[in-house]
């Protein structure tokens, strides 16, 4: 029925009610959910811009670089003032500018280096030895070397890298080093 035909139109429609239209259509969903944005250049701009329309509550986007007069052309978050400026950081301002709700935080950073890497590399390396030569008899002890290898990457990365500093700074020096007796035994290893 339409307006002609005697119907009411709501003129008090909410932002997300043309949504709400779809039967299927669950705004809560959206609002809670929590999405990680890998990149704020141009492809990284229209999915960003997009989560802000569509309502998405919970965003992170990383990117290591800095906006240049090129990314203008393509980047519908990116203004000539904000040349220099950091594509994560300016990116996250912008989407929170077309839906204030949103919980953005911007990351700066190479996600494969600074972010995940670590942790793939380490769970990758658990997955192949495992599948390889089936060393730990229960499945609790592959979780429990999961939890492992990826809190590693959360300090003692860091830490082992301070130690290989500090080894490389010694060994630079001339000072004699000695890694001192070591016995290795493993269950795998008496089979």
């Amino acid at each position: 029925m339409n307006v002609a035909q005697g119907a009411s139109l709501d003129l008090s429609e909410g932002r997300f009610s043309r949504f709400q239209q779809i039967r299927w259509w669950k705004q809560s969903v959206l609002s809670e959910a929590r999405i990680l944005v890998v990149g704020a250049g141009a492809l990284g701009n229209e999915v960003l811009k997009n989560l802000a329309l569509l309502g998405v509550g919970n965003v992170a986007v990383i990117d290591m670089d800095r906006i240049e007069a090129s990314n203008l052309s393509r980047s519908v978050l990116f203004r000539e003032t904000n040349e220099g400026e950091l594509k994560s950081t300016v990116a996250a301002r912008v989407a929170k500018e077309i839906y204030p709700a949103m919980n953005v935080h911007a990351l700066v950073g190479n996600v494969l280096a600074d972010v995940g890497l670590g942790m793939v590399v380490s769970v990758s390396a658990l997955l192949l030895e495992e599948m390889s030569f089936h060393i730990y008899p229960k499945p609790i002890h592959t979780l429990y070397l999961f939890a492992v290898a990826l809190a590693e990457n959360v300090g003692y990365r860091q830490l082992n890298s301070m130690w290989r500093l500090i080894g490389l700074v010694r060994w630079l020096s001339g000072e004699k080093a000695s890694w001192g007796d070591m016995t290795r035994v493993a269950s795998w290893q008496s089979r």
